[in-house]
Order: structure tokens, then sequence, then C-alpha cells
């Protein structure tokens, strides 16, 4: 019969003191993606935030205005520029600006994105611009 001496289960003087018998490794849980979401004050709602670095760059390019971030006065869109709204090249300029918003226009040089379409409409005389583009990394269309 052996006798174990401490209350290690190893048994004192066969291993360094503290170190205890490990079973065997797991793999890690694998963890599911859960988008980011942000609520929207004026309809009550919640939206999803991009997550991924592409649709990041493209929902800051068609949402902020150029020269509207002091440290990065390049950030942004022109589409404010559009006059007078509702004009028979409304679209076409509209197209352009976007294409030129930054930094949405290094993600089309560099292949990116491309784009579907944009779409402009008018609420209480405001121009509202929707982009529709797909992602080409992540294979998905997404509308900005």
């Amino acid at each position: 019969m052996a006798t174990r001496v401490g209350a290690n289960p190893i048994g004192v003087g066969k291993s360094p003191a503290g170190v205890e018998r490990v079973g065997p490794y797991s793999t890690a849980p694998s963890l599911a993606t859960v988008p980011a979401v942000e609520y929207l004050g004026q309809n009550y709602d919640y939206s999803e935030i991009p997550t991924d670095p592409i649709d990041v760059d493209v929902a800051l390019a068609m949402s902020v205005r150029r020269k509207s971030i002091k440290h990065a006065p390049d950030c942004g869109n022109d589409l404010y520029t559009i006059s007078p709204i509702g004009g028979p090249d409304e679209q076409q300029k509209a197209l352009e600006l976007t294409k030129s918003a930054t930094p949405l226009d290094r993600r089309l040089a560099a292949g990116d994105i491309a784009i579907l379409s944009v779409d402009t409409s008018h609420d209480n005389d405001q121009l509202r611009v929707r982009l529709r583009y797909r992602n080409l990394r992540t294979q998905k269309n997404r509308t900005a």
C-alpha cells in the first residue's frame, strides 16, 4: 500500500511545490461575431454599425462633411455643394462627388468596392444621397 505525503496528490518531493497535474488542453470556444449597434434617437430604433474596415471607410466618407473635422480636413464628402436641389444634373453631380469622397476614393482605387448606384431624393429641401455598393472583399452588397 502506497502512502501519500502531504496534501498534494503527486506527493511531496516528487515534483516542485505547487505544481498540479493538468488535464488535456481543449481548443478555445468559437466565438460568433456580434454586430455593433447604435441607437437612432430620431426614429427610436437600432441600426447596425459596420465593423468591416472597408464598410467603415465608406460610412465615414458618406456621413461626414469635408473640412468638418479639424485634424482631418480632407476626410468626408462635398455633397452639400450640389445646387440647385432637383437640378437636371443632380444625379451626375452626386455620383461624381461620391466617387471623390475620402476615404471612399481610396477604396475605389484599391479595388475594395464597386459602386452599384447612387440615388438622390429630397426631404424638406434637403438632398438625400443613397449609395449602394459591393464590398469586393466580403462579397456583400451594402447601402450607405
